[in-house]
């Protein structure tokens, strides 16, 4: 048998499941393997330990050593070929079959001219009426939010209009007032996955309920940054449908950038964050006012709870909606990055994610760091009333939310 290289994991969203023990659960973000119809592919901590050096440079039996030093056991050139069968077979490693499969669901994807809705019906409301008075609804229920007409940011939930509802009211209440007053929306939510390019643009209009959502062509060539067929991560992501449906409604006829961000552990490192710094700074320079948004959640992890278990929600300041050291562990962490991103160091925001070594941190902690890097050191549009001559952050709301086993934590923060 060669002692080949096993052929490379591919760039994979990954999280821990619940019961944790070292195990890793990996999702396919592009929609390509049978397990991106919502199942993950579960590894125990031998095999994750396997599959995550298959990078393409160590052989078999180099790799089977290194990992028995790990775990202190055997591991001979055998088990890592038939990982690497089992991940093959899933349409988890970058070979030719994934080749294959990945060609044919990109061109089905760019036949169609626009981005189809994904969620009416199932994640949203199906009927236009009945969508917009929820979103309407939203909005509303803050409609005492003072106005920010100097607002240049926000960092919005990516969950669901359900369990999430209060920050989404709270969030797009707060740049209401912008109606008439933004020429784009650059909208930055997370792709799960430490791709090769540090933002992957959507560069088709986006079909919703309420009408269409068109690309802003001037923008996406200051971004300077080729779509390519990672376009197939914007297929199916919610994150930045949800946040659509309220531009659209907020604000109709504006274009927008729809961006997902890779991974701060992305192999590219620092200089494919400065690369996407120096794109986002030459659209923030087009002529007209630009709204920066993420739709992001701080992080979602595995609570144990049982499936289906409803879902419950908390303020900021309230006790967490998990009983433990879980509840708690989320509050500290979360507080810290909110508080770092308050003051827009994004420096010490993405350290903040990525000193946990958890995955799912570094997966999405991404979108508030392009948004808090791109506005940081910005000219404040109301330094008489805000105190300061240059963006910082509003923390207006922070919410703990338990559904199916999982539990996710969101905030939503005005940059102004």
């Amino acid at each position: 048998m060669s002692d080949a290289a096993p052929t490379p994991l591919r760039p994979l969203e990954r999280h821990l499941p619940p019961g944790g023990g070292g195990r890793i659960a990996l999702r396919d973000p592009l929609g390509i393997a049978p397990e991106a119809t919502g199942r993950a592919l579960v590894l125990e901590r031998p095999a994750w330990e396997i599959a995550r050096r298959f990078d393409g440079r160590r052989t078999a039996s180099e790799l089977a050593e290194e990992v028995a030093e790990v775990l202190g056991r055997a591991v001979d050139a055998g088990q890592v070929r038939e990982l690497e069968a089992r991940l093959g077979a899933a349409l988890l490693l970058d070979d030719a079959e994934f080749e294959t499969h990945l060609s044919a669901a990109f061109d089905a994807f760019r036949r169609d001219p626009r981005r189809a809705a994904h969620g009416p019906g199932r994640d949203y409301e199906l009927d236009p009426f009945d969508l917009r008075a929820r979103i309407g609804g939203l909005v509303a229920d803050d409609w005492d939010m003072p106005p920010l007409e100097s607002a240049q940011g926000l960092w919005a939930p990516a969950g669901g209009l359900g369990a999430a509802g209060p920050l989404h009211s709270r969030a797009w209440a707060a740049v209401r007032h912008l109606k008439g007053r933004i020429a784009r929306v650059v909208l930055i939510a997370n792709a799960g996955a430490p791709f090769n390019a540090p933002l992957i643009p959507l560069a088709k209009p986006y079909e919703l309920p309420l009408g269409l959502v068109h690309p802003d062509s001037e923008a996406l060539a200051a971004l300077n940054a080729l779509p390519g067929r990672l376009q197939l991560a914007h297929a199916r992501h919610l994150g930045t449908e949800r946040a659509l449906l309220f531009v659209r409604l907020l604000f109709p006829g504006v274009p927008a950038l729809v961006l997902l961000a890779s991974s701060l552990d992305a192999r590219g490192g620092l200089a494919d964050l400065d690369r996407a710094a120096e794109g986002l700074a030459r659209v923030l320079a087009l002529e007209g006012r630009t709204l920066l948004v993420c739709a992001a959640d701080l992080v979602r992890v595995g609570s144990g709870g049982a499936p289906g278990a409803p879902e419950t929600t908390t303020p900021r300041g309230a006790a967490p909606v998990l009983g433990g050291a879980l509840g708690a562990g989320l509050r500290a962490h979360d507080d810290r990055a909110l508080d770092l991103s308050v003051n827009l160091d994004h420096a010490a925001f993405r350290d903040h994610a990525l000193a946990t070594e958890d995955p799912a941190r570094a997966a999405a902690a991404a979108a508030p760091y392009h948004v808090l890097r791109a506005l940081h050191g910005r000219p404040a549009l109301a330094a008489e009333t805000t105190g300061s001559e240059v963006v910082l952050g509003s923390t207006l709301g922070y919410l703990q939310m338990s559904s199916g086993g999982e539990v996710s934590s969101g905030a939503a923060v005005v940059f102004h």
